[in-house]
């Protein structure tokens, strides 16, 4: 995993990346089994030798593990218009899409299946203070939470979720159905305080919330949300535009 530490090489990959059109299948994993869809670590480097990042139209089915991973990518990636369906068996706390580090992402029009217990649909997280997740754009994708019937949900269930260091993103427009502890969330991770990001206008589609549409965890900073539905507000300085 890419660290401060040690970045591995990203001076090796810079230009333009292109993911495109791929059917995934990878039938035969299970939840002891670290089945990957699409990884990307480490690439580019700012401002001369950045990376071009796009993955786009792709099929990705049975994963036990993230569908699409990218940390660290500096430069812009877009993630839009793929097609993801998890397998049944997945180990908790993990993201079916999980964006994380530096990078300037979009990602758009996906459609997401997810049948995981305790996980998270999309997940636009940082553990790292010197690499923020900042000015992140997650808009109009379609969001399944299909687990089994009488699932248990615990603190890691959640359509979206922005998570640790982590400001000026934007979740809105998306569309989320089946069910979860909430459909969105925003939370601290170890020192990691998300701050001005804004979820507006997400479409809960017969959602069935376990606590709430919406959880803003202790200590978020100045989070704006519109049209959230039920919020559970632990947050500081939160605007709720009903």
């Amino acid at each position: 995993m890419p660290l401060p530490s040690d970045s591995g090489r990203p001076s090796d990959v810079s230009g333009a990346i292109l993911i495109r059109e791929n059917e995934i299948d990878v039938r035969g994993g299970s939840a002891g089994q670290y089945a990957l869809g699409l990884l990307v670590w480490s690439v580019g480097v700012s401002p001369k030798a950045e990376v071009t990042l796009d993955i786009i139209g792709n099929t990705i089915r049975n994963t036990t593990a993230p569908a699409i991973m990218v940390r660290r990518a500096n430069g812009h990636v877009r993630i839009v218009g793929n097609t993801i369906e998890t397998s049944m068996g997945m180990a908790a706390d993990d993201a079916v899409i999980r964006v994380a580090n530096s990078g300037s992402y979009q990602m758009a029009q996906n459609t997401i299946t997810c049948r995981w217990v305790n996980c998270v649909g999309v997940s636009v997280f940082s553990q790292v203070e010197q690499w923020p997740m900042a000015g992140a754009m997650v808009e109009e994708n379609a969001v399944n939470m299909l687990p089994p019937a009488g699932s248990v949900f615990g603190d890691s269930s959640a359509a979206i979720e922005i998570k640790g260091f982590a400001r000026d993103n934007v979740v809105r427009y998306n569309t989320i159905r089946g069910r979860a502890r909430t459909a969105l969330a925003i939370e601290t991770f170890r020192l990691g305080y998300p701050e001005d990001n804004a979820f507006i206008d997400n479409h809960l589609d017969g959602f069935q919330a376990s606590v709430a549409s919406t959880v803003v965890g202790s200590g978020v900073l100045r989070t704006r949300l519109v049209h959230p539905g039920t919020v559970v507000d632990r947050g500081v300085s939160t605007k709720i535009e009903r």
